[in-house]
């Protein structure tokens, strides 16, 4: 009888506990409690972050074990593993605008258009459109167009965030005209200032009291 409760108790499977915890913000699964394993056995946790949270990282035993998602604890010995989240509240919507929004150009001349973006999650990709098409290489915040021929011309910028949301500014307008022919007339001589109407008259009125006298003292 005895021995058989020895042997009983030889055969006993050795078992720890897992215990799991979290911070505010989110939950596990298995949900957070102690749990019995058996030794050397593997226990698969995953992080459920609620909303305005993000999954941050593990702790086991009170060390960073880093962010895998899920996690697997060997149950070698007692642990405890914890779920750390973080406030992050979604950012604003992403929205992009450029500038100028309409121009009128020489043909010849170009214009730069410049970016602003809020919202979103940085980093940002860029592409402009020039009348419907993406611009090959224009992937950059600004960008200088010059036109190849008159006309009207539609230009937009479409935005890209981390998260691969998009958003498109409004359409800019630039009307290209040709230079007129023989380009532009610029006098280059002076205009001549009209002598007053009175200054003749009195050069007539002396030149005619100078010929009386004359003629008077002929006589």
């Amino acid at each position: 009888m005895g021995s058989s409760h020895a042997l009983k108790a030889f055969f006993t499977p050795i078992t720890y506990q897992l215990t799991i915890t979290t911070t505010s913000g989110g939950t596990t699964d298995p949900v957070p409690g102690t749990y019995t394993y058996a030794v050397d056995s593997s226990v698969e946790v995953t992080a459920f972050p609620d909303a305005d949270y993000v999954f941050d990282h593990w702790e086991l035993d009170t060390v960073d074990v880093g962010s895998t998602n899920p996690y697997t604890v060997l149950i070698d010995e007692d642990h405890t593993l914890k779920a750390v989240f973080t406030y992050s509240p979604a950012p604003p919507p992403l929205s992009v605008s450029i500038s100028p929004l309409s121009k009128s150009i020489l043909m010849g001349d170009s214009v730069t258009f410049t970016s602003t973006v809020s919202g979103g999650t940085s980093p940002y990709t860029y592409q402009w459109y020039l009348n419907g098409n993406p611009v090959p290489g224009a992937t950059s915040s600004s960008w200088t167009f010059t036109p190849t021929s008159t006309g009207i011309y539609y230009i937009y910028l479409k935005v890209t965030d981390a998260n691969d949301t998009t958003a498109q500014s409004d359409t800019a307008r630039i009307t290209v005209t040709s230079v007129p022919v023989g380009g532009y007339s610029v006098s280059l001589t002076k205009p001549v200032a009209k002598t007053p109407l009175i200054f003749y008259t009195m050069l007539l009125a002396i030149f005619g009291t100078a010929i009386s006298l004359i003629r008077r003292k002929r006589k």
